[in-house]
């Protein structure tokens, strides 16, 4: 498994007003006691505590104490080192924490003027108590005379902290995710996105693509058309909908779903008057049709973009009917030349795959498809720039933006069209994943889930005709 931190980021920008909520040095609130910590020269760990503390608590990692110390002391030298730890103490037990701090260099789309909120920690029994809330408050009032925005960063699937700030009145700002690189590793820099771009990362007509490139575009295709043959198709995250057209041949209907209105844009114009395709804007995780729809889902090269796939998968089995078929194409995450997509949650290896979509009833099958068998100099070579490229995270983020550095590594790129997927190109065969010495050495995993015959056939009767619809989820 491949899987990156990806944080909701809120912000309050303080108007510089007089704190309305004061957090004295002692104070009492809730009946507990709340102490204010603050470092020093050679104040490291909050030690004058030590004699209120009569329990053990999951408190900070010694190496973040370490770090945020001598970040506020490097700050301090430019007058822009802010350092507390919020506490509050019942019967000298602690049962709340929460540090504040001047940003640093992880946090890139923080200015200098900015504090940051993090982390927090609420014993178990005063989680509902609305203490989180209050100090958010309190720390907000008594920073807002001098410095411009204070930020709160929280997990995406942790709702209970998501709530405490829009309880507070902060703003979401967008999902800052951490670049997935050696260094990113070691520091964990974060970037922040607003609503997510998905047409950036999606292959679109007129750009321009590697031979290798266009070969799997096919592959995946002709994979699903084996199983399309007078059956109603579904593909989630269909794009730009550059395959729908060849599905359509031999199928009996195609419909494509995107996320992404500019994608289902330029879908409906490259299929308008057809009526063998449709295309609507919606979200896999709401499929909005009633079950056993449809005989085929396709999902390729998108599961890991997905912040639930549980919740696609269980979608995709209630609207395929009995005997259908769900085809997945994803990148090899074992793959030593492995790049993840910058709006990417989580990549699976072929067992998670396998596990996942058997968990749901489905009968599984993994291909394994274009090894990575250069074995000359220059693919050597162009081997190990990737790698120390993907490693400096130096690699541009965007489809348009890797135009020129697959035209320098791998020779003449060719438009695409949605046309093109039909012209011959070079065949390359799939394999089973059991057949296979060596699985890491293949760039693609391919995997056919079915439902049998009958299996569960009523499974989803209570759903029935049941039709989901909300307001994005009309047709383009």
């Amino acid at each position: 498994m491949k899987e990156y931190g990806i944080i909701n980021a809120y912000c309050l920008d303080l108007d510089g007003s007089p704190a309305k909520l004061t957090s004295a040095r002692n104070s009492k609130c809730h009946g507990l006691e709340r102490v204010e910590w603050r470092p020093g020269a050679w104040r490291l760990f909050p030690l004058p505590l030590k004699a209120h503390v009569k329990s053990v608590v999951p408190f900070i990692h010694l190496r973040y104490l370490v770090y945020w110390w001598l970040c506020y002391h490097l700050q301090r030298w430019r007058k822009k080192g802010y350092y507390r730890i919020s506490l509050a103490l019942d019967q000298g037990y602690i049962v709340h924490y929460a540090v504040t701090r001047s940003r640093d260099f992880r946090f890139p789309f923080m200015a200098d003027s900015d504090l940051q909120m993090g982390p927090v920690w609420t014993d178990p029994r005063y989680r509902s108590s609305g203490i989180s809330t209050e100090t958010l408050q309190a720390v907000s009032a008594t920073v807002s005379r001098d410095w411009r925005r204070l930020w709160w960063l929280c997990r995406d699937d942790n709702a209970p902290s998501n709530r405490i700030p829009v309880t507070a009145g902060f703003s979401r700002r967008g999902l800052a995710m951490r670049r997935p690189s050696v260094f990113a590793g070691l520091f964990g820099i974060y970037t922040l996105y607003g609503q997510m771009n998905y047409g950036t990362v999606t292959e679109r007509p007129g750009q321009r693509a590697t031979a290798d490139q266009n070969s799997m575009r096919r592959a995946r295709y002709e994979l699903a058309a084996k199983y399309a043959g007078k059956k109603e198709v579904l593909e989630i995250a269909c794009g730009s909908g550059m395959g729908l057209g060849f599905l359509a041949r031999t199928a009996k209907r195609v419909v494509g779903g995107d996320i992404d209105e500019d994608n289902c844009r330029i879908a409906s114009a490259a299929y308008r008057g057809d009526p063998r395709v449709d295309v609507i804007q919606c979200d896999g995780h709401s499929i909005p049709f009633s079950a056993r729809s449809f005989d085929v889902v396709l999902l390729f090269e998108a599961i890991y973009y997905l912040g639930n796939v549980g919740a696609l998968i269980s979608e995709v089995r209630r609207v395929l009917r009995s005997g259908g078929t769900l085809v997945i194409s994803s990148v090899n995450c074992d793959w030593q030349g492995f790049n993840p997509s910058p709006f990417s949650t989580r990549y699976y290896t072929a067992a998670e795959l396998r596990q996942v979509l058997v968990e749901q009833g489905f009968h599984v099958e993994v291909l394994v498809g274009f090894p990575d068998g250069n074995s000359s100099y220059f693919g050597q070579f162009v081997r190990i720039a990737r790698t120390v490229a993907i490693a400096l995270d130096v690699i541009p983020k965007t489809m348009s933006g890797k135009e020129w550095l697959k035209r320098l590594f791998y020779g003449e790129l060719k438009e695409m069209t949605p046309e093109d997927i039909e012209e011959p190109c070079r065949p390359c065969p799939l394999w089973p994943l059991e057949q296979v010495t060596d699985p890491a050495a293949h760039r693609m995993l391919y995997v056919i889930a079915r439902v049998a015959e009958h299996d569960d056939a009523t499974r989803h009767d209570s759903e029935g005709d049941r039709v989901l619809t909300f307001a994005r989820e009309t047709r383009i």
